[in-house]
C-alpha cells in the first residue's frame, strides 16, 4: 500500500525519454508474487488517505507483513530540482506511524533521487528499502529481494542525514580543532550540534542482508609501506546464512601526517564476494603507496611519508579492525 504502488514513476528524472508504460507497476508484479497480496494504491499527494483509512485498517490488521510504498516522484529529484525538506509529505509520515500502530512487521519502500531524512519514520518500520530510481525492471527486483529469492547486496554510495541542518553532509569530514569524542561527549564548546548527533542515521556503504557474515583472520602482512612494495591485508569471509548472498568488503583509510588537511577516514577499496550457505573464501586487499596519493599545493599527485591507519569496516562506521602502516 501507498503512494507509489500503482505508478509506472519508478525511472526518475535523468530517464529523459523513459517510457512509464514499459514500466511494470509494484502492485502488478506483487500480485503474481505474493498471491494473498491485498494492493491499496493511495493518489500521489496521499489526498485519498481519510477516505481510505477503513480499508487500510482491515487490511493492515489481518496481514502478516506490511509494505508501504512511498516517495518522491521522478521529478522531484534531478537537475533542478532543489528543496528545503528532505522529508516525506506529511501524510505518507502519518500513513507509516499509523500503520506501525496496527502491525508491528512494516516494510518501507522509500523512492527518492537523494539521501532523505528518515528520523520520523524509522522507528516505525522494522526494514527500510532505499530503491532510489532504478529502472523499468525496479519491481521485478523489488519482489525478488522481498520474497527471499535474492539477497540484498546493495550499500549506500552516501550518507542519509539525520536532519537537513546537518547538510552538506559526507562522511570523508575533516579533523576539527575541538572534535566530539566518546570520552567528552555531553562537553560544551565542542564541534558537535546540541539539538543532534553529529553523524549520520545511516552511513557511507551501509546495508543490510538475509545471512550474517563473519569475518575471520584478518592479518596485515606487514606495518611498512614502501614505493616500490605494496602490502597484503588478507581476511576470511564466511556466510553464516541459509540462502547464498553477497557481502561488501570495505577497506578505509586515514592520513594521519598530511601537508594539507585529509579526511578522518576515507574509503581505500572494496570487494564484493558471493558465498553459498556455510561457504568461506580467503579475500586479499593489495594496498600500494599511490592509491595514499592527493593533490598537493603544488598540483603534483603524491603521498605523504609518515603514518597511515587502515580500517576494515562493513561501513564508514561499523568498523572491525584497525592497522597502523608506515610510508
Amino acid at each position: 500500500m501507498g503512494t507509489k504502488v500503482a505508478t509506472g514513476d519508478l525511472l526518475g528524472a535523468w530517464s529523459c525519454v523513459g517510457d512509464t508504460a514499459q514500466t511494470t507497476s509494484l502492485a502488478s508484479v506483487f500480485q503474481t508474487e505474493f498471491t494473498q497480496l491485498t494492493s491499496i494504491p493511495l493518489a500521489a499527494d496521499a489526498s485519498d488517505l481519510a477516505e481510505k483509512w477503513p480499508e487500510i485498517q482491515t487490511a493492515a490488521l489481518a496481514a502478516d507483513k506490511v509494505v508501504i510504498a512511498v516517495g518522491e516522484a521522478g521529478n522531484e529529484a534531478g537537475e533542478a530540482a532543489s528543496k528545503t525538506s528532505l522529508r516525506l509529505k506529511p501524510q505518507e509520515i502519518d500513513l507509516i506511524q499509523q500503520l506501525s500502530q496496527w502491525n508491528q512487521h512494516c516494510i518501507g519502500v522509500i523512492f527518492s533521487g537523494r539521501p532523505l531524512v528518515l528520523t520520523e519514520v524509522v522507528d516505525h518500520l522494522q526494514g527500510i528499502i532505499a530503491p532510489f530510481f532504478l529502472g523499468s525492471q525496479t519491481s521485478a527486483a523489488l519482489a525478488a529481494l522481498l520474497s527471499g529469492r535474492r539477497d540484498f547486496s546493495g550499500r549506500l554510495a552516501m550518507g542519509f542525514p539525520r536532519h537537513e541542518g546537518q547538510l552538506p553532509y559526507s562522511y570523508r569530514e575533516m579533523s576539527t580543532g575541538r572534535p566530539e569524542t566518546a570520552a567528552n561527549h555531553g562537553q560544551r564548546y565542542l564541534s558537535n550540534y546540541l539539538d543532534e548527533e553529529n553523524d549520520a542515521l545511516y552511513p557511507f556503504g551501509y546495508g543490510l542482508s538475509y545471512n550474517t557474515w563473519e569475518y575471520q583472520d584478518i592479518a596485515l602482512s606487514q606495518e611498512s609501506l614502501t614505493k616500490d612494495a605494496p602490502i597484503f591485508l588478507r581476511l576470511t569471509v564466511n556466510n553464516q546464512g541459509t540462502q547464498t548472498g553477497s557481502e561488501n568488503i570495505q577497506l578505509y583509510f586515514t592520513d594521519e601526517v598530511a601537508q594539507v588537511i585529509r579526511p578522518k577516514i576515507e574509503l581505500l577499496d572494496w570487494q564484493l564476494v558471493s558465498l553459498a550457505p556455510g561457504e568461506s573464501r580467503e579475500i586479499c586487499f593489495v594496498i600500494h603507496s599511490d592509491q595514499l596519493a592527493y593533490v598537493h599545493q603544488d598540483l603534483r599527485r603524491y603521498p605523504d611519508s609518515g603514518t597511515f591507519q587502515l580500517h576494515l569496516g562493513k561501513n564508514s562506521r561499523e568498523i572491525l579492525a584497525s592497522f597502523t602502516v608506515e610510508l
